[in-house]
């Protein structure tokens, strides 16, 4: 595998099952990052993970005794408020965290619940019926309905995965007909383009992920390298059955720690 990093500059890492589950920070991710850290290398956090704010990202970074402030965390909201910027949407019902709540509000948001003009479904895990209820009306209302990403499933430390946006996404697809008008995370390529390749490059990036549909989709999206790892959702038997394919493939971060920069 020696030197298949040569000319890459950008190292763009998931979190949930690529370099940490939960709490617990996988074997020789730490070590990795530092390496390409004391290298020059510059180092991108992108998460789907929206049940989390950017600066909730940089404290957990910081638990794993990581320089959080040698890295730079893209998570699909700040993509959603762009967007809905863009459309001039001001008044929006969302299900989201306390804590993301209160994010989006400080990002120039206004919180609607009875006459909004757009849905934005985030990983909230204070889900509640009611909340699906609200949704389900305001979509057979005809409000543009968006979530911020596609994850069916969260990996945890915990042994076993957690239900998603991805799977509320279904819930409510089952239960009203339809699915988001545009989904702002992973695979979307925008997410990359407006903040880590602003000049349409991919030459000099790396994606690492756990996930297939995700992680490794994008990479493909952008024509970007992209490494694979089984520390997280994808088994060796589920990418062999898949037709998205990785650059690279390892167990675990720590698989690359001998690898020539």
């Amino acid at each position: 595998m020696t030197g298949m990093f040569a000319g890459k500059k950008k190292f763009i890492f998931d979190i949930d099952g690529t370099i940490a589950l939960g709490p617990v920070l996988i074997d020789g991710a730490k070590e990795f990052i530092e390496r390409l850290e004391r290298d020059g290398r510059e180092i991108f956090i992108l998460t789907n993970n929206t049940s989390k704010t950017p600066r909730m990202c940089s404290e957990q970074l910081r638990s794993y005794g990581l320089d959080a402030d040698k890295i730079r965390i893209i998570t699909p909201l700040d993509a959603c408020v762009r967007y809905f910027v863009s459309k001039g949407y001001e008044r929006v019902y969302w299900a989201a965290v306390p804590e993301v709540s209160e994010y989006l509000t400080q990002r120039g948001l206004r919180f609607d619940r009875e006459r909004p003009q757009a849905i934005l479904l985030a990983f909230d895990k204070t889900v509640t019926y009611e909340k699906f209820q609200t949704i389900t009306r305001l979509i057979h209302e005809g409000t543009p309905y968006y979530a911020t990403h596609i994850d069916i499933v969260c990996p945890t430390e915990l042994g076993y995965p957690i239900p998603d946006v991805g799977s509320f996404i279904e819930l409510l697809r089952l239960t009203t007909g339809q699915t988001p008008l545009a989904t702002f995370g992973k695979p979307n390529p925008s997410i990359l383009t407006e903040t880590v390749a602003s000049d349409g490059s991919f030459d000099d990036i790396v994606i690492f992920g756990d996930r297939l549909y995700t992680d490794i989709k994008l990479a493909e999206n952008c024509g970007a390298l992209s490494v694979l790892v089984f520390s997280g959702e994808t088994t060796r038997e589920m990418y062999e059955a898949s037709d998205i394919k990785a650059g690279v493939t390892v167990d675990t971060i720590a698989d690359l720690l001998a690898e020539t920069l």
